[in-house]
């Protein structure tokens, strides 16, 4: 029980930048932590390690192979209204990615703020006005034991800064994350 409290309302440590600044390409922290400046287009289109692959006027960065917490991921850049970027990998589904990406959120300081399984949804921050941590765990643990890993899921995480969010969407085929600032 005191690992999955952990899953959604652990605080990032200190000590896993270390282990972070490691194994994560620079250009990922700005989408973990406001520490960081965002990359802009300019930065994208001269880093040498994104394509161009728009095929209008909207600026769009392409990665074929990139690794986000030990996974194999296909990667996009897009910018929003504000221009800032948005980052959206795409991975084959298995339950090791499953478990590495979920792992690696955690570690970089992400909070489950909100499940989706089945048309059901647990709103954790609602949840906490009204109940204890130990409550919602059971909720959370029982509403996601209740499924496979393979059933289509929407989970959303919020930065420990509270300054970025990231939406997982995944099914038994495909894990997709969206990282917004």
């Amino acid at each position: 029980m005191r690992l999955f409290r952990l899953f959604f309302l652990a605080s990032f440590s200190l000590l896993a930048w270390p282990l972070l600044a490691a194994t994560s390409p620079t250009w990922y922290y700005p989408f973990i932590s406001a520490q960081y400046p965002s990359w802009s287009v300019t930065d994208f289109r001269q880093s040498g390690e994104w394509f161009d692959c728009a095929e209008d006027d909207k600026p769009l960065f392409c990665k074929d192979s990139v690794k986000i917490h030990h996974t194999p991921m296909y990667a996009e850049i897009t910018f929003d209204h504000a221009l800032e970027p948005v980052l959206d990998l795409h991975g084959e589904f298995s339950l090791s990615y499953f478990n590495n990406l979920q792992l690696g959120l955690r570690q970089d300081g992400f909070q489950l703020i909100k499940v989706v399984i089945d048309d059901v949804t647990l709103d954790v921050e609602l949840a906490l006005i009204n109940k204890s941590e130990t409550e919602v765990d059971r909720e959370v643990l029982h509403l996601i034991n209740r499924y496979p890993a393979t059933q289509p899921r929407e989970l959303y995480w919020r930065s420990a800064d509270q300054k970025r969010y990231a939406l997982w969407r995944s099914d038994k085929d495909v894990i997709q994350i969206t990282y917004t600032q």
